[in-house]
């Protein structure tokens, strides 16, 4: 059970969809073998995984940002398809709460639902525009999410967004080390899609082995331990189980507009359990 209260609750990507236990030893296994060229045991690649955050602003590998005096942070994990259920949160958060005091710092799912809390406009049209046309036959995921970067910016620009206050976790394999980079301070609505693609970036699964961003060889944030800004307690922590909903269920093998109805269901679902735990949010949010 994760609780919304006292520390932070770090939600595993690998608990969070049936492909990744597998698709993190393929990960883990093709990157060190392809660089190291030799097979490394499984109590090598744990010891090999502690990884340090780099906070990487325009090539800078030091943290000084006087913009996060005062602010309180909100930490969105990985998640998966259930990610649409912690998007069903943030919806309810956004419209019922001042965020104005308020960062978001997210990886995978987690990254794409910082744009959601830091978009300005009505939450109902950004979901519509994610949504439609997500799905058609045989789509990959890759694809998938080039068409939502498609949409968003045949349909938004970086003044309908503060993002400013977005900060990105992936996972960075650089000089035969993997290392957390929490990226910010981005130039724009493309760039922030970009790191929110980076940080969804399952080798093999949404693309081939690796995804460069800034410069770097990027992979799913959610292979991190802790992929978030934390010079800063998190105000809160959303996760998919974040109101102790374990029973979410998603068969994504198939991409098709069928599925499309288990999303907004989920989203719905998403909503309507923060409705009925706002008491809760109305402590944190001091309301």
């Amino acid at each position: 059970m994760h609780k919304i209260f006292g520390q932070y609750t770090l939600e595993k990507c690998l608990t969070n969809t049936r492909t990744m236990g597998w698709v993190n030893l393929l990960f883990l296994f093709s990157i060190l073998a392809s660089t190291m060229g030799n097979f490394v045991t499984g109590v090598g690649v744990l010891g090999f995984f502690r990884k340090r955050i780099v906070y990487k602003n325009e090539g800078s590998t030091t943290f000084s940002n006087k913009f996060l005096n005062h602010k309180k942070v909100i930490t969105l994990s990985p998640g998966g398809f259930k990610g649409f259920h912690m998007m069903g949160t943030c919806k309810f958060i956004k419209e019922n709460y001042c965020l104005e005091n308020y960062v978001f710092s997210g990886a995978s799912a987690g990254a794409w639902n910082c744009l959601v809390l830091s978009y300005k406009g009505e939450s109902e049209h950004l979901e519509k525009v994610l949504l439609d046309g997500m799905f058609s036959e045989n789509e990959s995921l890759k694809m998938l999410e080039l068409g939502v970067k498609e949409r968003l910016l045949k349909n938004f620009n970086s003044d309908d967004f503060e993002i400013e206050k977005i900060f990105i976790g992936t996972t960075v394999f650089q000089n035969f080390k993997f290392k957390t980079v929490i990226h910010y301070g981005f130039e724009d609505l493309n760039d922030v899609i970009d790191c929110c693609i980076a940080s969804s970036h399952i080798p093999f699964i949404t693309g081939g082995l690796k995804f460069r961003y800034k410069g770097l060889a990027n992979f799913d944030g959610g292979f991190s331990e802790f992929p978030y800004i934390n010079n800063t307690k998190a105000m809160i922590h959303i996760t998919p189980s974040i109101w102790s909903n374990d029973t979410i269920t998603f068969s994504g093998a198939t991409l098709n507009p069928q599925n499309l109805t288990t999303i907004k269901n989920m989203i719905n679902k998403g909503y309507s359990d923060a409705e009925l735990n706002r008491d809760k949010l109305d402590k944190l949010f001091n309301f």
